[in-house]
């Protein structure tokens, strides 16, 4: 399968790709060990904290849905490990209350 380039670097430009299934601010994005990225948690249009989460394959240019955290949080961390899995760590929840929780993608 060819790759697609979504930002060439000799040109400077990017192209245009699928479109996320939910839209949202102060999510994370991760890169995975077999180049898909997890896109995860954020804030939809009207405020509520996600727990959605979504891959997304450069070579299809597609987004798709994944697994959901337990508890919607925006403006947290997510972190690949070693063995792949991701880290999603602290953040906020819907009302702004500051979590102290972690959650594992695998």
């Amino acid at each position: 399968m060819q790759r697609r380039n979504l930002f060439d670097p000799a040109s400077g430009n990017f192209a245009s790709t699928g479109s996320m299934g939910t839209a949202r601010t102060g999510h994370k994005a991760v890169l995975l060990q077999d180049g898909t990225a997890l896109v995860v948690g954020g804030f939809d249009s009207s405020g509520p904290a996600l727990a959605l989460a979504e891959l997304f394959n450069a070579n299809g240019g597609s987004f798709v849905g994944t697994g959901s955290l337990t508890t919607g949080r925006g403006s947290h961390t997510a972190t690949l490990l070693n063995d792949g899995r991701v880290l999603v760590t602290v953040g906020v929840d819907t009302s702004g209350t500051a979590l102290a929780t972690a959650e594992l993608y695998q």
